[in-house]
């Protein structure tokens, strides 16, 4: 299945934000705002998981590690908007690759969390 470059660049991106958000809350960014953009105007319309993923990145409420699995729960979320699979291989490969180290880890750490409680 191809995956569009720009979405495949963009998801790659909210990762490493939700990978920097284990450090504090995310500083506001106009790149972070515009990626999000981006992914939104390719989705279904649902802002919810955008305005979600922002807001779990910049909240200053909760632990570094219970931040990045928000996020990525949110970012799974984003996933589905965008009608991705949340649990495909070559997907995951594809934004490892782009992001230079090999992994994604928005869908299946997200799900190993949500498949503890």
């Amino acid at each position: 299945m191809p995956f569009d470059r720009s979405v495949l660049l963009g998801l790659a991106v909210l990762d490493r934000i939700a990978d920097r958000a284990s450090e504090g809350p995310v500083k506001r960014d106009l790149a972070f705002r515009a990626v999000l953009a981006m992914l939104h105007a390719r989705s279904n319309g649902d802002r919810r998981s955008y305005d979600g993923f922002w807001q779990v990145c910049r909240s200053n409420g909760i632990s570094g590690e219970k931040r990045v699995e928000s996020a990525r729960i949110e970012l799974c979320r984003i996933l589905t908007t965008l009608g991705l699979p949340t649990n495909d291989v070559q997907l995951s490969t594809a934004i490892g690759l782009i992001k230079g180290d090999g992994r994604f880890c928005g869908i299946e750490s997200a799900k190993r969390k949500r498949n503890r409680y």
